[in-house]
């Protein structure tokens, strides 16, 4: 059924206020049955999302913690983990081809790194270190 879903992001407002993210939230549309079904339900920017190689799981960063954070969730929307809890942003999520693991951006404010951890947010290594805005994972 993965294949016939489409993982879409709806803007809930046009207006950006300063630094302000735009509030929008994570949704899946059936090709099948023309269905849109919302996967989260707030009024932060829940952005990026990512499907994990076996359909099993999502990925996407969020701003709901007060700094961009990585979170993941069942394709359902259920289940939702936090899985970085830090100040710097970290987003542009990517899976590995095995689904073992996830690259992601980590933007301390004076750099942006590319970051490696395992799918449950553990074993957080840099893999990039230098001046150069390193870009997005993904």
């Amino acid at each position: 059924m993965r294949s016939l879903l489409i993982l879409i992001i709806i803007l809930l407002s046009q207006e950006i206020v300063h630094a302000q993210r735009t509030p929008s939230e994570i949704a899946v549309f059936n090709l099948e049955t023309n269905e849109l079904i919302r996967l989260t339900f707030n009024e932060f920017a829940d952005e990026e999302p990512e499907w994990s190689p076996d359909g099993s799981l999502i990925i996407f960063d969020s701003d709901r913690a007060g700094s961009n954070d990585l979170y993941q969730m069942k394709p359902d929307g259920t289940d939702i983990t936090r899985l970085t809890y830090d100040s710097a942003k970290e987003d542009h999520g990517a899976w590995s081809r095995d689904g073992s693991k996830l690259l992601f951006q980590y933007d301390a404010g004076s750099n942006t790194d590319v970051w490696l951890m395992d799918k449950d947010g553990k074993n957080r290594i840099s893999l990039t270190e230098n001046s150069a805005r390193d870009g997005w994972a993904d």
